[in-house]
């Protein structure tokens, strides 16, 4: 596992990262940056050319701080192949990719991509928790969770604006699929490259796998470093989803599908709370 190091370490699997606008100031935060496509220019190589990746990394920085950021590019402009993602889904903790968490904001709309559906077995079989974007699309016919979103291994995830209202693309599931998706501060969010704002899923997906960053963090601190059974329920999906929907989350009014988060719940925060009573609240509850 994972759980000897003491800085989380997500990986966001996207269109790359550029060190543009606010991000120049936070090129010291990626760790390992690799690029899974057929790009041969060397410029280009890793490189994000249509923003979205960039805005998924800052997303994650912006949510912990401490982490240290792995980056996949799988994207060129908008399109994506299936064996890219396959590959960039599988890292290898002996070549230097010791990530915790993998956050994908992307999907497919109908079949799971069987090399697809290999990776995220590697990936959960290395105790790396996965979180996927659920879907952007309204009540029309591309209107379900999309994949990897929908597998079982991973943390599905939409969107909600600033008052905990889930988005309205965020539709109940058309073909039953009844996973728990937690919601997140999506709609509206903060672009680094400084053109308009952003919305959608893709821009929550990161901000919960943050927050699952930022659990991670907690729990390899004193005390809980030294409890094998925390650090076994934090690194497995069972474990994680215990602990977001148990201890962070509400479900939204009248669509108890969506789980919307509220990451201070754990520490029991209020004006008359002290930190100390925080803390030891939120260690009572792990």
């Amino acid at each position: 596992m994972n759980s000897t190091k003491p800085t989380p370490s997500p990986y966001a699997i996207d269109s790359g990262v550029s060190f543009q606008g606010k991000m120049n100031s936070y090129k010291h935060r990626i760790k390992r940056r690799q690029d899974f496509t057929t790009t041969t220019n060397p410029k280009e190589l890793c490189l994000d050319t249509n923003g979205h990746g960039t805005a998924v990394v800052y997303q994650l920085i912006k949510t912990c701080p401490d982490a240290e950021i792995y980056v996949a590019k799988v994207v060129q402009e908008r399109h994506g192949d299936s064996a890219d993602v396959e590959h960039a889904a599988k890292p290898r903790k002996d070549k230097g990719w010791g990530v915790d968490i993998i956050s994908m904001s992307f999907g497919w709309d109908h079949a799971d991509p069987t090399s697809i559906w290999e990776a995220m077995k590697y990936a959960a079989d290395q105790h790396i928790l996965l979180f996927a974007a659920a879907t952007n699309y309204g009540l029309g016919e591309k209107n379900d969770i999309l994949y990897p979103a929908r597998d079982a291994r991973v943390i599905s995830v939409d969107t909600q604006n600033g008052y905990g209202k889930p988005a309205p693309f965020a539709t109940q599931s058309a073909s039953g699929h009844t996973v728990n998706r937690f919601c997140a501060p999506g709609l509206g969010a903060a672009n680094p490259l400084g053109v308009g704002a952003l919305s959608g899923s893709s821009f929550a997906c990161p901000v919960v796998a943050g927050i699952a960053a930022l659990v991670l963090q907690f729990t390899r601190q004193e005390p809980l470093n030294h409890c094998l059974s925390v650090t076994r329920a934090v690194t497995n999906h069972q474990g994680m989803m215990r602990v977001l929907r148990d201890t962070m989350s509400k479900s939204g009014s009248g669509q108890e599908v969506f789980k919307i988060l509220y990451p201070w719940n754990l520490f029991k925060l209020d004006l008359d709370t002290n930190m100390e009573d925080a803390r030891a609240h939120a260690v009572k509850a792990m």
